[in-house]
């Protein structure tokens, strides 16, 4: 080689590797910025899950107690204690509410008179007992008298603990106010979890103020400084007692996104800031501070190495290809036989893939088939159900039709009579009888065949009243035969449930089937139908004065085909339950205190704009 060419490969050789070594500058500068924009994305997805879980977590703890005082506010128990509070009922109480409260894990439940004093409590046994405190002053007690249950977070006055506060005015008979019951959950474990992770978290209320936290040093201080009349009025209040609303360092409140560690107050590290509300608590927000140092800095230290060992490699493979472009069509060669292996292997892998996709769209067709025909047999179930209902009344609806029939002949030939004698006055008062008459035989054959027909898919609210009303004139010749007396109560009301008015007649009917079918033996058969709308919610009660339903019965209550009666099926009461629940409803059973079944029908209240015009 000549001297000359010996220069030229040297400069061609510098100028390569002066060219190797920019790209792979550029190159790792290039991963560098693009590692910590997909780390940031992957955080912040990361984030945003496990936000969501963590109030999903709220959420649940949250439902898991928001009944418990309205089921408590029923009970005969509470309502004796409240009417007549003799010492050894309240003692029964304070020990019921104790047990209760371990069982489910209640911070304390208990139980205020309608001046807002503490007669019972769970931990009446503990030093600082919540009985013989007056709560007056609480909005849980407050709200809980003016719309009947209420919810309130604040600190305890007594135990110097948080907690969300569950609260249910419990009424007599006649509605006149007893008491409140309430129901206080703390978040203890759940902040014990979060103060584990290495990820500040905390949830705030409407006005900024931190509720639960993972740091108990910033419970109740605020992200924001409060408006003066907003402060005064929460320190007045004394829901987060006299020593709180400071504020935190300010970087918390910041916007969703990447906080510098010397913006807050923690180990020393870049988070990601993640906000999400917490369901079914209203003003509720959770805030999480992911530590993002760790992820960037793993995504840029591999993403350099990525790019300077490619780029270490493009130079190797272009110094290959300056000193051996001899081997270059070889090469070439070898890559359009790798390219067609990796085709290859891509179209085999793209075949099974549509394979299995194919399968998974016959199993998820073959799934939802099968779902409609579960649908389709309980409608099926349920219109047998009907139909049962219809064929055991069959009888005494004759019998009810066979009256009106017999009296319509006589009135009949009266008239003809009258008509010869030339008494037309009195042959016109016949006739009206009879038109009266078949109107009646008219109603009672068009409810039938109302009851008999399947529920529209979307069925408009009904009026109770009207479901009441068509039950009994199926039900009211059986009721006179075997002298069971009904009393009805809430009628008059114009209430209307979102349901539709089959469904509330066929579950209606089942019920005071039941009822008269467990009265047989029973010397004054008596059936209380009584309906009421307590908020969102209608109530409706058929109870009876039989012998009540023992342990076994109530077991297996609403289990297919477990019957007590002898040509029973065992499906009337489980078809009444699915129908309602399906309408997100519910039944239940329990026996009253002075004997006897009560049955309890639960739906959704109809809104105003969707009643019948």
């Amino acid at each position: 080689m000549s001297r000359f060419a010996r220069h030229r490969t040297a400069l061609q050789g510098l100028l390569l590797g002066t060219a190797g070594a920019v790209v792979t500058i550029c190159a790792m500068l290039w991963a560098d910025g693009r590692a910590e924009r997909a780390a940031l994305e992957e955080l912040e997805f990361k984030a945003q899950t496990a936000a969501t879980l963590n109030a999903a977590i709220i959420r649940n703890s949250f439902e898991r107690y928001r009944e418990l005082p309205f089921v408590l506010s029923e009970t005969a128990e509470i309502a004796d204690v409240l009417t007549q509070p003799s010492e050894s009922a309240i003692e029964a109480l304070d020990a019921r509410l104790e047990s209760l409260a371990a069982g489910i894990g209640a911070s304390a439940i208990y139980l205020l008179n309608d001046k807002g004093l503490a007669i019972a409590a769970s931990n009446w046994r503990e030093p600082a007992t919540f009985v013989g405190v007056d709560y007056q002053f609480r909005p849980y007690f407050q709200d809980a008298l003016i719309h009947g249950k209420s919810q309130y977070f604040a600190l305890g006055t007594i135990s110097h603990e948080p907690g969300l506060y569950f609260s249910q005015r419990v009424a007599d008979a006649g509605g006149s106010t007893l008491g409140v019951v309430v129901v206080k959950v703390d978040f203890q474990r759940l902040e014990a979890v979060w103060k584990k992770q290495n990820a500040p978290t905390f949830v705030t209320d409407k006005n900024g103020v931190l509720l639960l936290t993972s740091h108990p040093a910033w419970r109740f201080r605020t992200l924001l400084p409060l408006a003066p009349d907003v402060s005064t009025a929460l320190r007045d209040s004394l829901q987060f007692g006299p020593d709180a609303l400071q504020s935190v360092p300010s970087a918390l409140a910041s916007p969703e996104g990447p906080i510098p560690p010397e913006e807050i107050d923690l180990p020393s590290d870049t988070y990601w800031h993640t906000v999400t509300p917490v369901e079914a608590i209203p003003d509720w927000t959770l805030h999480l501070y992911t530590p993002a140092d760790g992820a960037i800095a793993n995504a840029k230290r591999d993403a350099k190495l990525l790019a300077f060992l490619s780029c270490l490699l493009m130079l190797s493979l272009a110094y290959m290809v300056w000193r051996r472009s001899h081997f270059a069509r070889q090469r070439r060669a070898e890559e359009k036989r790798t390219r067609a292996r990796l085709e290859t292997l891509v179209g085999e892998r793209t075949s099974a893939l549509s394979r299995s996709n194919a399968q998974l769209a016959a199993e998820i067709e073959q799934r939802a088939q099968s779902q409609a025909r579960v649908e389709l047999l309980q409608d099926e179930v349920a219109q047998a159900n009907k139909l049962a209902i219809l064929g055991q009344v069959s009888a005494s609806v004759a019998h009810e039709i066979n009256q009106p029939v017999s009296a319509i002949r006589t009135y009949a030939d009266n008239a003809q009579l009258m008509l010869a004698n030339d008494q037309i006055k009195a042959a016109h008062d016949n006739l009206a009888i009879i038109s009266n008459l078949t109107q009646r035989i008219g109603g009672i054959t068009q409810s039938l065949r109302s009851f008999a027909k399947r529920e529209p898919a979307c069925p408009m609210p009904a009026r109770v009243s009207d479901a009441v009303e068509g039950a009994l004139l199926i039900l009211n010749a059986r009721l006179t035969k075997t002298g069971v007396a009904l009393q009805c109560q809430g009628l008059e009301q114009p209430i209307y449930a979102d349901v539709g008015l089959i469904r509330i007649e066929q579950i209606l009917i089942n019920l005071l089937q039941n009822a008269i079918d467990a009265l047989e033996q029973s010397p004054n058969p008596k059936i209380e139908l009584s309906v009421s709308q307590i908020g969102s919610v209608v109530r409706i009660s058929v109870a009876d004065n039989g012998t009540g339903l023992s342990e076994a019965v109530m077991g297996k209550l609403f289990t297919p085909f477990s019957s007590q009666k002898k040509e029973g099926l065992g499906l009337g009461l489980v078809i009444s339950r699915d129908l309602i629940r399906d309408a997100k409803g519910d039944l239940v059973a329990h026996n009253a205190p002075d004997g006897g079944a009560v049955f309890v029908l639960t739906v959704p209240a109809a809104q105003n704009e969707k009643r019948p015009q």
